[in-house]
């Protein structure tokens, strides 16, 4: 009895460790995640809009296979007085609103790596690797990605085993400081098959709560706010049919990479990619529109 207790015991172990040394791959469609933006405000962060993100087709450049990524802006509401603006409150089920190309990526499951190519970029870089160790070194792709809050000295601070959606994941964990409460600490979390934590699903449209794209009606974006040159290299100009206030841009990540009040705005120290722009007018609301920077 104890020979098969001793064997029941050692097939689990070996199963939980195959667990956790089977590397998960990011690319894959039918995974979606969603990222919450916010205002940066004087006493907490304010809900602002939110973005979905998805894999969706694929391409082969220099003899390797890459799956394509979008990104997509969520419908939603502001339920509030103008004085509390923003408010944002994402409509459920989830309605994308436009569609944009976000660069290819593919994993390397020998090396527990995904590497990246941004759009209008031919260079492949590293972006995560999940088979370093607490202590060493992150790449310098993530580096740049890395929320502002971040406060670490660009190596893995700790890493943990979670169980994310079913399966077993490897999380690389980074100290940051919240702006809002200068002595609370916290992890910001990189996860296998994942990559930066978001609200995470997979599984068709109807299983992850998400309907089919909507066309843009008057009141969206892309009628209110223009932006010239698009792409661009060096600096966007702003046209828009009401007065703008302020303007930030936002990286995919979500993470504020500019804030203006010039509706003509250098963006030459911007590295190549896809960014999202949100203005506030004068009237207190909120218009999106994105740019590709090469």
């Amino acid at each position: 009895m104890k020979s098969i207790l001793v064997i029941a015991l050692s097939i689990l172990m070996i199963n939980i460790c195959k667990g956790q040394n089977t590397y998960i791959p990011l690319v894959k469609e039918n995974s979606f995640c969603i990222n919450h933006q916010f205002l940066d405000t004087d006493h907490y962060p304010k809900p602002s809009a939110a973005t979905l993100s998805y894999f969706n087709g694929d391409s082969i450049y220099n003899a390797k296979l890459y799956g394509k990524r979008y990104f997509s802006s969520l419908s939603g509401t502001h339920p509030c007085p103008p004085e509390q603006l923003p408010c944002f409150v994402v409509d459920e089920p989830y309605k994308p609103m436009d569609k944009n190309f976000g660069g290819l990526y593919r994993d390397d499951t020998t090396e527990m790596k995904v590497f990246y190519i941004p759009v209008a970029s031919t260079e492949e870089v590293e972006l995560y690797n999940f088979a370093l160790s607490e202590g060493d070194t992150i790449s310098d792709y993530l580096k740049i990605l890395m929320p502002q809050e971040y406060i670490g000295e660009d190596i893995v601070d700790s890493i943990s085993i979670d169980t994310i959606n079913g399966q077993v994941r490897k999380v690389l964990n980074f100290q940051a400081k919240s702006q809002y409460f200068p002595f609370n600490t916290y992890f910001i979390k990189v996860i296998e098959g994942i990559g930066l934590k978001c609200d995470y699903c997979e599984g068709t449209l109807a299983d992850c709560n998400i309907v089919s794209s909507t066309k843009n009606t008057p009141d969206t974006p892309s009628n209110k706010i223009e932006i010239f040159p698009n792409p661009t290299s060096d600096y966007i100009i702003l046209r828009s049919s009401t007065s703008i206030s302020k303007v930030e841009i936002f990286d995919q990540n979500n993470r504020i990479v500019i804030s203006s009040q010039s509706l003509e705005i250098d963006v030459s120290s911007l590295i190549s990619g896809v960014y999202f722009l949100r203005c506030l007018t004068s009237d207190n609301q909120f218009y999106y529109q994105k740019f590709i920077k090469i």
